[in-house]
């Protein structure tokens, strides 16, 4: 995805066993994995396989990882099965995205190219344990890209399948870049920009929560160049140059434009700019993909992934050398690598636009590769035995979660619309109503005639909500999922899933299994990002 580079996202696994087992036992591992995969038994074992495949604007990539587990809680505790160590054991090259035309993927061709790397890396569908498919960028709008992706799924293991629209791409790529945690570690405010071929993809952090998205046409694919002429112009790039007094057309050599290419890819970077300082004019509103930027609070730091972002951390360390925009244009221009577009260019432009001068540049932690580093492995836990389950709603895959802190002290009815108001956005572009699962905080601890006012809210809200036959699935992270539920119901939301003591955030998604105890007790897999933090840096 950009500038003629990918980006790669990391997943965790953390299995753990909770309330519900008996002390000490670490027997039911076995069984709980078994209903989640449906009845294909995984046997208990201390290291797992996980493949990663992106399919991006630019690029196409493939990363196996492999993954130690350990029991972390020792011998006379419940089990606790942790990952304690994660090696990328293969990478694939980048290769272009193979397209049939400028509305198909080409699914063959993505067959033959995961199955020589599955051959180059040394392992067969039969090792892998798990894994994640992403479609990202313009490959997404693609005609046939699920299709495509749900193919890819289906090759092996359980995977992890999204067609990630611009919204919930941001959010991974700052999750994988390692923007949230160092906004938790740092108790600060970060914007993660992740910069492809076809988009800048945005996403707010502050204190370990997302707070924003924003996703601008920005990209290293909006100018492609040809022998040394101007090949193609995105059609965004088109339109955005008419209320500018710039003009570019396919066809015109380079040499004779390169003041220009260089005026554009100032201008977009100085856009760019304006939109995390919340500045939306003409200009910046012709660029935006969707909505314009929605955060409150704006960032004091920044970071950049994705293909331009490595090409700026190239720039920035000393590796890629440039004296100026001209010399990276017309280099670029005669470039028979692939990636003979405006990447390198907007990279030096990024890098030296004063407007980001007040804010902190941190170096991400992934920024080629971030996309999909081992892949969706599972977080298994067990919910708390009091639990409140509707007959008949499960077993349920791959909901995407939404976390709502509970404040009586703000106005909740009103908060709880914009979250879920932003989760419709993040994960359901197309209006297609999936399940969507709320991981509410706050209410842990407290009184019962508190649940029973917060039901009254949830219960309002999530009724004129809900999509037709999807009941309403709540994580509580303290263990109030009976009694919460129970008011819940007793409010007159009838179709519910409330489970507790299981912790779960924004970008993650959830498996929810049928009950296992006589309890009632469910098996819940988490799949959710291994964070590699930033480097430290000195503020510039």
């Amino acid at each position: 995805m950009g500038g003629g580079e990918g980006k790669e996202r990391q997943y965790q696994v953390d299995i753990r066993l909770g309330n519900g087992a008996p002390e000490g036992s670490s027997e039911p591992l076995g069984a709980l994995f078994a209903v989640l995969r449906k009845g294909r038994l995984m046997k208990r074992k201390d290291a797992m396989t996980t493949v990663g495949i992106d399919l991006g604007t630019s690029t196409t990539k493939l990363v196996v990882s492999r993954l130690r587990l350990a029991n972390t809680a020792g011998h006379t505790r419940i089990p606790r099965i942790e990952i304690v160590d994660r090696q990328v054991v293969y990478r694939s090259p980048l290769y272009r995205t193979p397209l049939l035309n400028d509305s198909l993927i080409d699914m063959a061709g993505v067959g033959e190219i995961l199955n020589a790397e599955y051959r180059r890396a040394g392992i067969t569908f039969a090792d892998i344990d798990t894994g994640a498919v992403i479609i990202t960028g313009e490959t997404a709008t693609r005609d046939n890209a699920r299709e495509v992706v749900m193919s890819l799924a289906d090759r092996a293991g359980d995977f992890v399948v999204a067609t990630a629209g611009p919204d919930l791409e941001g959010i991974l790529a700052g999750k994988g870049s390692g923007a949230l945690e160092w906004s938790k570690r740092m108790n600060r405010t970060v914007a993660n920009v992740d910069i492809g071929g076809g988009t800048a993809n945005i996403a707010l952090f502050s204190r370990g929560e997302v707070r924003g998205t924003c996703t601008l046409a920005i990209g290293g694919r909006v100018i492609e160049f040809e022998r040394g002429v101007v090949r193609r112009v995105s059609p965004v790039l088109k339109k955005w140059m008419q209320v500018t007094d710039m003009r570019l057309e396919p066809g015109w050599r380079v040499d004779h434009s390169v003041e220009m290419l260089c005026r554009i890819s100032d201008r977009l970077a100085g856009c760019l700019a304006g939109v995390l300082h919340q500045r939306v004019g003409p200009l910046e509103r012709e660029l935006l993909v969707g909505h314009p930027p929605n955060w409150v609070e704006p960032p004091d730091a920044w970071m950049v992934s994705g293909g331009v972002g490595g090409m700026i951390a190239a720039l920035l360390d000393g590796s890629r050398s440039a004296s100026s925009c001209k010399e990276l244009v017309i280099e670029r221009a005669w470039a028979e690598d692939g990636f003979a577009d405006m990447g390198l260019p907007l990279a030096y432009s990024l890098v030296h636009e004063q407007s980001f001068a007040d804010l902190e540049r941190i170096p991400a932690g992934e920024t080629t590769r971030a996309t999909v580093i081992g892949a969706g492995t599972q977080s298994m836990e067990i919910s708390g035995a009091t639990v409140h389950v509707e007959a008949g709603r499960l077993p349920l895959r791959n909901v995407p979660v939404m976390a709502f802190t509970y404040d009586p002290e703000g106005v909740p009815e009103e908060d709880l619309r914009q979250v879920l108001a932003r989760g419709k956005q993040i994960y359901d572009p197309g209006g297609e109503n999936p399940p969507l699962a709320l991981a509410v905080r706050g209410l842990s601890g407290r009184h019962f005639s508190d649940l029973q006012e917060a039901a009254e809210v949830f219960s309002r809200v999530l009724g004129e909500d809900l999509p037709g036959g999807e009941p309403a699935v709540l994580i509580m992270d303290g263990d109030v999922g009976k009694a919460f539920g129970q008011c819940l119901s007793a409010a007159g939301l009838k179709s519910l899933v409330c489970i507790d003591q299981i912790q779960a955030g924004d970008g993650d998604y959830v498996d929810i299994g049928e009950p296992v105890m006589e309890s009632g007790a469910v098996p819940v897999a988490v799949k959710t990002l291994v964070l590699d933090g930033p480097r430290e840096v000195k503020k510039r």
